[in-house]
């Protein structure tokens, strides 16, 4: 669908992001051991990511509470290390 110039998202929240990435990788050591259980932390924005489909409508004061602030809830044993 994207050579056509359609847009079409694929969503993983958790262990679905988890599994799309280790599928596409052919490669289940690509999952790295996190300690982050139970707890609530700011997010950290690339540049690509504020630009974002998800992310460049969202007012600024949104988006400052997301880095700014601890709110999103992490529950995580496994995840995928930023590139």
């Amino acid at each position: 669908a994207n050579e056509d110039g359609n847009y079409f998202p694929v969503w993983g929240t958790c262990q679905g992001f988890e599994i799309i990435n280790v599928v596409i990788s052919r490669d289940i050591k690509i999952l790295k051991a996190f300690d982050a259980e139970n707890i609530s932390l700011a997010l950290e924005f690339s540049e690509p990511g504020k630009q974002s489909r998800m992310f460049k409508y969202a007012p600024p004061d949104v988006l400052r509470s997301f880095e700014t602030m601890e709110i999103t809830m992490n529950n995580h044993r496994f995840g995928i290390e930023p590139s």
